[in-house]
């Protein structure tokens, strides 16, 4: 059986609900390790009013990958920063995040601007290796996460977007 076609458009403002849902999937699947669940339970209605702040009109770019109407993951672009790519975990490794990925690339370079930066969990193997595929660099940037335990993010930098972005004509 084929699947449709993965469609990446903007999120709607009814869509905070769902977003949260997803990155409660995701964080809680990816990042165990880091946070775990019995000592430190995921923080349901600050995350749930950060949706809802990322959303409101002017704040940010919220990217959705969804197929057959169902969102799959999405990436909030905030001028020249990325945050908050998640996928549900059960489309891990299909190529969801690398096309949300680099669509959120191709609308930082749209917007004008040649490098985008992040910061990922320094232990966040995963999402490291994903990032440094891409061609993201370690600039040196280190950030106190606000929740406890308090781990250490490091900052990203992808210059040169131009060079980097991909071609978007590649079957999804």
């Amino acid at each position: 059986m084929k699947l449709s076609r993965l469609v990446i458009r903007k999120a709607s403002p009814w869509e905070a609900e769902d977003l949260f849902e997803i990155q409660r999937a995701s964080a809680t699947a990816a990042f165990e390790h880091i946070f775990p669940p019995d000592q430190f339970p995921f923080p349901d209605e600050g995350e749930r009013k950060r949706w809802r702040e990322y959303l409101q009109p002017g704040a940010s770019e919220v990217l959705v990958a969804e197929r057959e109407g169902h969102i799959l993951g999405m990436v909030v672009l905030t001028r020249d920063v990325m945050e908050r790519l998640f996928v549900h975990p059960d489309y891990w490794r299909q190529g969801v995040g690398s096309r949300l990925h680099d669509e959120a690339i191709q609308r930082c370079l749209d917007n004008g601007f040649d490098s985008c930066r992040l910061y990922v969990l320094e232990d966040n193997r995963t999402a490291r290796r994903f990032y440094e595929r891409k061609g993201w660099e370690m600039d040196g940037r280190r950030m106190e996460s606000m929740f406890p335990p308090f781990p250490v993010g490091i900052g990203y930098t992808l210059r040169e977007l131009a060079i980097n972005a991909t071609d978007h004509s590649l079957p999804s």
